[in-house]
């Protein structure tokens, strides 16, 4: 199983109040994470994740509006629409986790970025994880 971790900007969990609406932005070296996307414009899939005992589908999407549409800027990859409640207790720069569940639904799991020892316990539980991608953890040390 592989698990990625992503320090949490202000827009992903809608503390910037955008056009996002919280969503995660997967960055391009680590959408293999996820099971291939396939179409030419905004290709998508569903992705369903349990946090806290509940089982919410989100998409992710490849917004590339920038290879097909003129003047377009788009090219990234965002799991979304993420919803607001579910980020009500995080904050920018805590870390977003993502494991593959046995059956196919993603563990999804939020630490904060001022508690070392919950991540170390996290990654400890861990232990079987064949990979584990570390993104954007600044100041964050995995021992």
């Amino acid at each position: 199983m592989a698990s990625l971790l992503k320090r949490l900007a202000a827009n992903e969990i809608g503390g910037t109040q955008g056009h996002q609406e919280g969503g995660i932005l997967i960055p391009k070296n680590c959408v293999d994470f996820f099971p291939a996307l396939t179409g030419d414009q905004n290709p998508e899939l569903s992705v369903d994740l349990r946090f806290q005992h509940e089982i919410i589908r989100l998409r992710l999407v490849y917004y590339n509006n920038k290879h097909w549409k003129e003047m377009a800027t788009q090219d990234e990859y965002r799991l979304t629409p993420m919803p607001r409640d579910l980020f009500r207790n995080a904050s920018a720069r805590d870390v977003f986790i993502l494991s593959e569940g046995e059956d196919g639904i993603y563990d999804a799991a939020v630490v904060s970025s001022t508690s070392q020892e919950e991540l170390n316990a996290y990654i400890s539980l861990r232990s079987g994880v064949q990979e584990l991608r570390v993104l954007l953890l600044n100041n964050v040390q995995l021992n």
